[in-house]
């Protein structure tokens, strides 16, 4: 299913590199050749891709010309993974829907996820959790850290309310290649940008969504 997705999208007709917005190295792209590990980068510009389609034009592109791509969430990182020593970098910050929980009946257990896309921040999407009656509970440091970052760096942290595993166990879901497809009520439910992340009930020990209990 995966490579006749990715066949799917590489095929179907790719929107101009040009109209894809992008920011050049002298046009104030500071705050994106650097992290919270203040590493400096050399980037020679930064790619603000809107959707999937956009992410594969770039990357073709890049193949095209042996350019380097480095992939940037929110910048809280504090090992310099999102800082590039050269090429271009593409930001998923305008890739950041989020979608309200989605209760399903599978098997004869209701199964809720919430489908986000990569830029999507933690803050915001354990609001609109908690809104709905539940809440995320892989507990990073900085919570303005993008749920893509979160996955691609394993973030946990912790919560009092009980033991969860961290990121790793959505990657494990995804494979080898990130952003693999799942159904819904697994873990990944699109290519490269959207992530399905399955809630649970208070009493189940698990990285995923637990039933919201106000103290």
């Amino acid at each position: 299913m995966l490579t006749k997705t990715i066949k799917t999208i590489l095929t179907d007709p790719q929107p101009p590199l040009d109209q894809i917005p992008w920011r050049p190295s002298d046009a104030g792209i500071e705050s994106y050749n650097t992290d919270e590990s203040r590493t400096c980068g050399q980037a020679e510009g930064v790619f603000f891709p809107r959707n999937e389609s956009e992410i594969a034009t770039i990357l073709l592109e890049a193949g095209l010309r042996n350019t380097l791509i480095t992939l940037r969430g929110s910048g809280t990182g504090v090992v310099a993974g999102a800082v590039a020593k050269s090429g271009f970098v593409i930001s998923t910050e305008r890739m950041n829907r989020i979608d309200t929980p989605e209760t399903i009946i599978d098997k004869g257990t209701p199964k809720t996820t919430m489908r986000v896309e990569a830029g999507a921040v933690i803050s915001e999407i354990s609001q609109i959790a908690q809104d709905s009656g539940f809440f995320y509970p892989v507990n990073p440091t900085e919570t303005s850290a993008s749920i893509g970052g979160n996955i691609n760096t394993d973030a946990a942290g912790s919560r009092p309310a009980g033991n969860f595993s961290p990121c790793s166990e959505i990657r494990r879901k995804m494979g080898a290649h990130p952003g693999s497809l799942f159904p819904a009520t697994s873990n990944i439910c699109n290519v490269f940008s959207i992530f399905a992340m399955p809630f649970r009930r208070a009493s189940t020990k698990n990285y995923a969504m637990k039933r919201w209990e106000p103290t």
